[in-house]
């Protein structure tokens, strides 16, 4: 049995749990501040709660992407031999992932949120669905799906980018 394969495994799970919970907790900050100005969100509404979870799915389905970068820069910065310094620079890098997801996925669900709006000009999409109309609910949350689904791959090689690879000798000079 491998010592550090264990030890690698669960420390990545309680990092990708703490992710989630931080993500979950920053997503439902910025909902109670866009969306529910007026309303709390004891106050859900069916077309509410399909726009909030599209939202909520979106998001996660992009946070998906920083797993393969973190796992990679745990992977490179085991070498180093002072743990505080991993820590830290290990943290920096986690942070500057989440936060490139983070403006990513908020920027993909605004221009879908906006593309939806203008098809609809004539209708006030946040009144329909304060108003509990499922069904532009549910087609608003199925262009934000598909928005995100779409730019996910876009966002790996901004990421590995971020990553830090050692330097490779120029043996052509």
């Amino acid at each position: 049995m491998e010592q550090n394969l264990i030890k690698e495994g669960i420390m990545r799970f309680w990092l990708f749990l703490l992710i989630g919970i931080v993500t979950l907790l920053i997503l439902k900050w910025i909902m109670t501040r866009l969306k529910f100005k007026k309303n709390s969100l004891d106050d859900l509404t069916t077309s509410n709660g399909i726009f909030l979870s599209g939202i909520t799915f979106s998001v996660f389905y992009l946070m998906e992407s920083v797993i393969t970068p973190i796992a990679s820069t745990m992977q490179l910065l085991s070498t180093i031999s002072n743990k505080w310094i991993y820590a830290f620079d290990l943290s920096k890098h986690i942070a500057l992932f989440i936060v490139i997801v983070g403006i990513w996925a908020f920027v993909t669900c605004m221009i879908a949120f906006q593309i939806t709006k203008r098809f609809f000009k004539g209708k006030n999409i946040s009144l329909e669905i304060d108003n509990n109309n499922v069904g532009l609910s549910i087609l608003v949350t199925v262009v934000i799906i598909c928005f995100s689904m779409l730019v996910k791959e876009s966002i790996q090689p901004v990421l590995d980018s971020f990553v830090p690879y050692p330097a490779m000798p120029n043996l052509l000079n």
